[in-house]
């Protein structure tokens, strides 16, 4: 059926010499090209890694007759045409060796409470009793953990002292905003007692005001790097490189990569070392005051910061105290009132966002609960003489404030969004993990218009969509988009491939991509199934069979080309 498609990508993959006037016509297939003027076409034309034509077979046909010279012609046979997924959120690197693992990982039980503080125990101390004094031991918890400590009275550091001082323990809270470490662990991360918070951090202490063993948001750098850098370069580029083979097999693209463990300058060697470099644009996170970011390897500097942080930990910034603080790091109503974490000051948002007008580029906010989401929106709001455009992205925007319908000068914080130009990137899988923790933590008022997926893009806000995923392996981008049609304010699929299309190439100032249209790079994937069309629960079962960036095959399954090594 697919002859002519056979021959063609295979001379292209076996590295045929290229002719340079050549013109690949892909025609037949129901191409989705993410445009507003043109949503759905049959063919398309490809010259030199760009997109010169897209229309209908007969027409293409026309424009490209067989008698034209270096035509070349690819049957889709009907097959659906996306152009390449772009994964605006993602965390690539992985936070430890895989060795020094211990029980299940959070896909296996989030956004459940978790283990408890006393299986969490048993598995340390059990690693303890079979590994080297010094060997580190890692794991993974949620709300069971300061369920149990708070129960006993125990800090983290004493209860995790009782199973082992010979090892350090690094329990990462599976949001990866929180880490929970024994004297061993903050030992080697090279801390000391009665230091001060960091920027962007906070130490729990006990009353002698000795570090309790949980640190939170910018506060666990220290314990993460140290895990990392267990890690050598060769063996990160690797894992990226598995990474990149994954999304590709999915249609996936490009993704940004909010490196939080690292500096720019290893992830630099890192993607150096890549058969791809291009499948990740590196996202820079402002990690201590006056951090200046390097450009990506477009050029852009994209930076990111957090006003707040997640329900996991109690982080997430809201107007009123979290209802059930024994789910919570002891000490909890000691900062910000029990109202949850304020990473940054309005002058320290203030120096980024200044930052962005004088060097250029972009920059994402972590903003999740309310104050967070109302603090960035005011103080963008400050600056009435700057169009912010594609310069800010709020990233999730989960509880963004609704308006009142009886006081019509009350705008809800989208309109404001709206008004203010910027972008919003959301993530799927958000709509099924944050909302038990959100009922569980704040008053019912809270959660009205939480996720606003819909509204967001009835009101015209360019909405990317991001895995917010840690590797090593790449995450299911069609599970996540099963997510955005699934809850919170579902989207229908054709809004989801949009926002991780052209939304997330808008989001992140990629407007060379994300779009199959005349002009724009030709980067598509072939799919294995009308994702617009198959029964929802079958999403996650989408695969790639042919992925195309800049015109180059970078994935095959086989059947319509020869396959993917």
């Amino acid at each position: 059926m697919f002859p002519r498609f056979v021959a063609v990508l295979a001379a292209l993959l076996t590295g045929a010499p290229a002719l340079a006037q050549s013109y690949d016509i892909y025609e037949n297939g129901k191409v989705f090209t993410s445009r507003d003027d043109l949503p759905y076409a049959e063919a398309f034309a490809v010259r030199n890694g760009k997109v010169v034509a897209v229309g209908s077979t007969q027409t293409l046909r026309v424009l490209y007759p067989p008698t034209k010279p270096h035509v070349r012609r690819v049957d889709l046979g009907g097959r659906t045409v996306i152009p390449g997924l772009i994964d605006a959120h993602s965390h690539v690197a992985t936070l430890t060796r895989p060795e020094y693992v211990v029980g299940a990982p959070p896909s296996a039980w989030a956004p459940t409470h978790g283990p408890t503080a006393q299986e969490l125990w048993d598995l340390v101390a059990a690693r303890a009793a079979q590994v080297p004094f010094g060997t580190p031991i890692v794991g993974f918890y949620g709300a069971g953990l300061y369920e149990g400590l708070n129960s006993l009275g125990m800090t983290a550091r004493a209860f995790l002292d009782s199973a082992t001082t010979t090892h350090p323990v690094f329990l990462v809270e599976w949001s990866g905003h929180a880490v929970a470490a024994n004297s061993a662990a903050i030992d080697d991360a090279g801390l000391r007692d009665f230091q001060p918070d960091p920027y962007g951090g906070w130490r729990g202490r006990d009353e002698l005001g000795r570090y309790d063993g949980v640190f939170q948001e910018f506060a666990v750098l220290p314990l993460v790097k140290r895990l990392a850098g267990r890690i050598s370069d060769a063996e990160l580029t690797a894992q990226y490189a598995f990474y990149d083979g994954g999304n590709t097999a999915q249609g996936v693209t490009e993704t940004h990569d909010f490196m939080f463990v690292d500096e720019d300058e290893r992830f630099a060697v890192v993607r150096a070392g890549l058969p791809r470099p291009s499948a990740f644009q590196p996202n820079c996170i402002i990690t201590r005051e006056g951090k200046q970011c390097a450009p990506g390897y477009d050029g852009v500097i994209r930076r990111k910061i957090f006003v707040d942080g997640t329900q996991v930990s109690c982080s997430a910034w809201v107007p009123v105290q979290y209802l059930r603080p024994e789910l919570c790091p002891m000490g909890f109503g000691a900062v910000n009132a029990g109202m949850g974490i304020r990473n940054m000051t309005d002058d320290q948002v203030r120096w980024v966002l200044e930052d962005v007008l004088v060097r250029g580029g972009m920059v994402s906010v972590h903003a999740i609960g309310r104050e967070g989401i109302k603090q960035i929106l005011r103080l963008l709001e400050e600056r009435d003489d700057v169009r912010w455009g594609d310069r800010v992205s709020i990233e999730h925007f989960v509880m963004p404030e609704p308006g009142d319908p009886t006081d019509p000068t009350k705008s809800s914080d989208v309109e404001r969004a709206a008004r203010l130009g910027i972008s919003v990137v959301v993530t799927g899988t958000h709509n099924l993990l944050i909302p038990p923790m959100m009922t569980e933590q704040h008053p019912g008022h809270l959660l009205v218009g939480t996720q606003p997926h819909a509204e967001l893009l009835a009101k015209g806000i360019r909405t990317g969509a991001g895995s917010d995923a840690f590797g090593p392996a790449a995450p299911s981008i069609w599970f996540d988009i099963l997510g955005l049609t699934a809850a919170g304010q579902p989207v229908s699929v054709e809004q989801a491939v949009r926002m991780y299309t052209r939304g997330s190439a808008e989001a992140r100032m990629r407007n060379d991509v994300g779009t199959l249209a005349a002009g724009k790079r030709a980067t598509f994937a072939v799919l294995s199934q009308d994702v617009f069309t198959v029964p929802l629960p079958q999403l996650p079962d989408t695969t790639a069979l042919l992925t195309v960036v800049d015109g180059q095959v970078v994935h095959s399954v086989g059947l319509l080309a020869p396959a993917t090594p």
